[in-house]
């Protein structure tokens, strides 16, 4: 599974070093391999952040702006997009764009008062 590259899966990495010694960082990975195409790459990139911005309470524009910087650059570092064709205008263009659609799928409305049709008429 290419959207999952050989990401760390952090939490269960954390909880298992708040519970024990010598624990293994490769025994916490997905298998991969990672992503080789730049689709593969952008659902990669589209999953994480997407279920990053979920985690966030009542997230602000800039809260979205933010964890989709902080998933894309874990990303890079971690190498997991070293495989893929993605260059940096790519990425940066990714970024624009999911940051666009997360606000608009997450951005705080406004609280419609209850109305009744006999109030309206």
């Amino acid at each position: 599974m290419q959207h999952h590259g050989t990401t760390l899966v952090k939490y269960f990495y954390v909880q298992a070093l708040n519970e024990g010694d010598n624990i293994v960082e490769d025994n916490f990975r997905y298998e991969g391999p990672k992503p080789n195409s730049k689709e593969s790459a952008i659902i990669m990139l589209a999953d994480s952040v997407e279920a990053a911005v979920r985690t966030l309470n009542s997230p602000t524009i800039e809260d979205i702006k933010n964890m989709v910087e902080k998933i894309i650059k874990e990303k890079q570092f971690d190498n997991q997009l070293n495989d893929s064709p993605l260059t940096f205008k790519d990425i940066e263009k990714i970024k624009e764009v999911f940051i666009k659609v997360l606000i608009g799928i997450f951005h705080t409305r406004i609280e419609y008062p209850e109305t009744t049709k006999e109030e309206i008429i």
